[in-house]
């Protein structure tokens, strides 16, 4: 409905196999991305979370650099969602928006002022 369709599945070889796959064209080396010869410095701010408790996460704290692409990683039932959506979007909604919400435990989220 909203996009999109299978076009290739099985193992990775037989994706690659399949011309209609753009992901074969990708796992066989024939697509890339290249690695941009010059990266963003970001703008040297950053939001912090503190001692984030919420589900798996014990006591983590992390600065997510502002100003340049960002990304979560790690393995299923690792806390990404916890940190990124139950914690530190939910803490910024509330405190930028006004939203009602109530977010993953965490002793503070520092940085916010940086945000619109």
């Amino acid at each position: 409905m909203h996009g999109g369709e299978v076009v290739a599945c099985g193992t990775p070889d037989e994706i690659i196999a399949n011309p209609k796959s753009v992901t074969g064209d990708y796992l066989a080396g024939r697509r890339a991305i290249e690695v941009p010869s010059k990266r963003r410095n970001g703008n040297k701010k950053k939001v912090t979370v503190s001692k984030a408790s919420g589900n798996n996460l014990q006591n983590v704290t992390v600065d997510f650099p502002l100003g340049q692409f960002v990304c979560v990683t790690g393995v299923s039932g690792g806390g990404k969602s916890t940190l990124t959506i139950e914690t530190l979007f939910k803490t910024a909604s509330m405190n930028l928006n006004g939203a009602r919400q109530t977010p993953a435990p965490c002793e503070t989220v520092k940085g916010l002022e940086h945000l619109r």
